[in-house]
C-alpha cells in the first residue's frame, strides 16, 4: 500500500474527498483502495484514496461497480 505521505499527496489531490461517495475525508480515515483487488492482480498504483469502511465493504468490486451501488443505496434511502 501507500505510506501516509503518498496517501495524503493523493488525498490533497483529489480535495480532501474519498473518491468514492464524494464526501471529505481525514487522512486518519482514508486508505488506498485498489481499484482492482491486490489477490486479484491489481496494480499498487491503480487506486485511488477511500474512506477505510468503503474499502472493508467493497470485497472485490471495483470502484465504479461499487459506486453504483452507493448510489442505488442513496436513491434508495431518498
Amino acid at each position: 500500500s501507500l505510506s501516509a505521505k503518498e496517501r495524503e499527496e493523493m488525498l490533497a489531490i483529489q480535495g480532501y474527498k474519498c473518491a468514492l461517495d464524494g464526501e471529505p475525508l481525514t487522512l486518519e480515515d482514508s486508505v488506498w483502495g485498489h481499484d482492482v483487488a491486490w489477490a486479484d492482480g491489481g496494480k499498487l498504483y491503480d487506486g485511488k484514496v477511500i474512506r477505510r469502511g468503503h474499502n472493508n465493504a467493497m470485497g472485490k468490486l471495483t470502484h465504479d461497480e461499487y459506486k453504483l451501488i452507493l448510489e442505488l443505496r442513496k436513491n434508495k434511502a431518498a
